[in-house]
């Protein structure tokens, strides 16, 4: 085989892996909530072209990381790739990342470092599988995995692997196919040309295409069994005191009046909205629990003219704000409107009745009396950035029926909820400090985020109560409703609030506004506390989910500091019959934060001493690599195995300086090795390999492998020295 046909069959080799990758992750989309599939696609095409082109190991290696660098920039930080903000950011969450995995909280790591995880995994089985194909000339086993895989994905998730199954069986018995003609001319050393390669390849093309249409279009017996797979995937009705009376389907609903149950993704698209911040967006709040779930107060509505504006004052004047517009394109047609945080107004420049309801804050859209949804409208709103002074100096004078209303309870409420409030919040003086300990309570109190084995109350049970003493299993509704009681238990006024986290990122546009999709996966519930001199303040005790807005000290103003990353581009994680995302951020703000202590020159004396490392390594690879040799090849037991020993030893002396030229045979080069080391060593080695590959000589006695594996070994050590 000449040399240009052999880097065309090298070329097949990887894009065939490649492709494998691919049919690898285009499920992610469906049943995760990986968003931005396409760069870990461009990252593997990457490797790949890198190993085909044969780039130096550091020069690959620094690549790499590069890339990953720049993804992991353009995906979860603002400003230039080379500012050192985003470096101390990304640093900053690197040391909170790996503390979380020493501790073993899956569950606490931020999307921007499982992403960092995702790309090193991607890179290993890219290489994996470049190593089983073009080195060992294998590739049974990945295809059998593949096949599995996608099977399974498409017996338990939305995954539609019929298509893919069908391209990796045709793709996988081409290359099987391939791959023995090249083993055959490696090992067997017989002469094939191009028609030798013809009467090979067009019935193998002929056999697989026939017979996956066959097999594709014959019809099919029909199932002689019951299907296993609903009981598994839980879809029977439950008992009613233990888990489940019904798996639901995730997205919003306005019927809270019973809380519990597991329930099953929808990636169905809500909306998708233009905006310069990832926000959660609000659509009601309710007021009155139930012991079983959550109600609210009034649904009366007030009718107000788009011309008029509509608003829903959430803030005091003198809190600090920004305003901004969101532009919301509605893709699942709810006649409610969304908004971030404070709504100032609505436009959708039609002719629109609003429908207000003052109590729950919820905005409605109708014509002519009739509600409809509108295909798009501009939100503007204003983001708060929350001063820690003055939530911490907040007082407690609010009026009765205020106090009242917002901190309700059934009177039914076990009294351990109470007791658990009361130890929770009585080292703590401020009303801030005890909300924060109540939030920070569900992270370090062995609770679990859980959507498919989840409780539902029986009819004697709480359901705040049987999360917090029984299950302690659960997803944002239990977390959610869970904080408002206990909070509510010591007094504090508090409401529950249902809509949207941020969604998926999708692009940036050229005014820096960003595009996010927000689908029925994303639907959430969380908290709202009430502060005197401030208004509402949404707070996140879900595991897994992080607070969007900022909490800011005055001491961090006056110093300039570092801004706190909250993370707030990240893709999401699924959530419930409300549900959403991300992760704890504001755990770490104040002036002790870490991201202060990190600098500029403490980043770039880590890079240089990874640098140095990785050139220690590659520069003495002459020493080290021969002992990994010996390590992995010289035990060879049979024929096979001193085979791969042989050529082992090839690579070494090439590494060493005794490069094999093109023009020598096997004994030539023998030759020349054994002169250079005053030896006999390598012709004796080589006489071996001759008898094995061209005699057939399938045995090795157990005396002339310790004689071959000595004369190996003193090369190798040679090569060493």
């Amino acid at each position: 085989m000449n040399m240009k046909q052999g880097q065309l069959l090298k070329a097949i080799y990887y894009i065939y892996g490649f492709l494998v990758l691919w049919e690898w992750l285009r499920p992610l989309g469906v049943v995760t909530d990986t968003g931005n599939l396409s760069i870990f696609l461009y990252f593997i095409g990457f490797c790949y072209l890198l190993s085909f082109f044969s780039t130096p190991m550091l020069v690959s290696i620094s690549a790499k990381l590069l890339v990953i660098a720049y993804a992991i920039h353009r995906l979860f930080f603002e400003g230039s790739f080379f500012g050192k903000t985003w470096i101390g950011e990304f640093f900053y969450d690197f040391k909170v990342n790996i503390s979380y995995l020493m501790s073993a909280e899956w569950w606490e790591l931020t999307d921007s470092f499982r992403s960092l995880l995702f790309f090193i995994l991607l890179w290993l089985l890219a290489y994996l599988i470049e190593y089983w194909i073009v080195h060992l000339k294998k590739i049974l086993l990945f295809l059998l995995l593949t096949i599995t895989y996608l099977a399974v994905i498409d017996t338990f998730t939305p995954y539609d692997s019929k298509g893919p199954i069908v391209r990796m069986v045709v793709l996988g018995f081409l290359m099987l196919g391939l791959l023995k003609l090249d083993r055959i001319n490696l090992h067997e050393t017989l002469p094939i040309n191009s028609k030798t390669k013809v009467k090979w390849l067009v019935p193998l093309i002929i056999f697989t295409v026939v017979t996956t249409t066959v097999g594709y279009l014959a019809p099919k017996a029909a199932p002689q069994w019951p299907d296993p797979i609903p009981y598994l995937k839980g879809y029977g009705i439950g008992d009613g005191d233990g888990f489940g009376n019904g798996i639901r389907r995730v997205g919003y609903g306005s019927n809270d009046s019973t809380l519990g149950g597991p329930f099953i993704g929808d990636e169905t698209v809500v909306f998708s909205a233009e905006v310069r911040n990832k926000q959660y967006w609000r659509v009601e709040t309710k007021d009155v629990y139930t012991g079983k779930g959550w109600e609210a107060t009034s649904n009366e509505f007030e009718s107000i003219r788009e011309d008029d504006g509509v608003s829903i004052p959430l803030l005091e004047a003198n809190v600090e704000t920004e305003t901004y517009t969101a532009k919301v394109s509605v893709k699942l047609g709810y006649s409610h409107i969304v908004y971030p945080v404070e709504l100032e107004n609505v436009e959708s420049n039609m002719d629109i009745t609003y429908r207000v309801n003052p109590e729950t804050e919820k905005v409605m859209t109708e014509r002519s009396g009739q509600l409809v949804p509108l295909d798009r409208y501009d939100v503007t709103f204003n983001e708060p950035k929350y001063s820690m002074q003055a939530l911490m100096a907040a007082s407690d004078d609010e009026v009765q029926p205020f106090l009242d209303r917002y901190t309700q309870l059934p009177e039914e409420l076990p009294n351990r909820v109470k007791e658990l409030a009361i130890e929770i919040t009585t080292p703590y003086e401020n009303r801030y400090d005890k909300v924060r300990a109540v939030e920070r309570y569900f992270r370090a109190s062995g609770f679990v985020y859980e959507t498919e084995q989840v409780a539902v109350p029986g009819a004697n049970d709480d359901y705040v109560d049987q999360f917090l003493f029984e299950t302690q299993m659960g997803y944002c509704d239990n977390f959610s409703t869970s904080m408002i009681v206990l909070l509510r238990s010591v007094g504090i006024p508090a409401r529950w609030v249902k809509g949207y986290t941020g969604g998926d990122y999708i692009s940036t546009l050229s005014n820096n506004n960003r595009i996010y999709e927000v689908k029925n996966a994303n639907a959430h519930s969380w908290v709202e506390v009430f502060f005197p001199g401030t208004g509402w303040v949404a707070f996140e005790p879900t595991k897994g989910f992080s607070n969007p807005y900022s909490f800011v000290s005055e001491q961090q103003e006056d110093d300039a500091t570092l801004p706190i990353p909250e993370l707030q581009d990240q893709p999401e994680t699924p959530e419930e019959d409300l549900l959403g995302e991300e992760e704890e951020g504001n755990e770490f703000t104040g002036s002790n934060s870490w991201v202060t202590n990190i600098t500029f020159t403490d980043i770039l004396k880590t890079l240089g001493v990874l640098l140095v490392i990785a050139l220690v390594v590659f520069f003495t690879r002459k020493k080290w690599m021969p002992k990994y040799l010996m390590l992995r090849y010289g035990r060879f037991k049979d024929p096979s195995a001193y085979v791969k020993a042989y050529f082992a030893l090839i690579g070494a002396l090439k590494r060493f300086g005794l490069k094999k030229k093109d023009s020598q045979t096997l004994r030539e080069y023998a030759a020349y090795v054994d002169a250079f080391f005053y030896s006999k060593d390598m012709r004796k080695l080589t006489v071996k390999l001759e008898s094995i590959q061209y005699r057939k000589d399938p045995t090795l006695e157990q005396k002339e492998i310790e004689n071959l594996r000595k004369l190996w070994e003193n090369l190798i050590k040679n090569v060493a020295s």
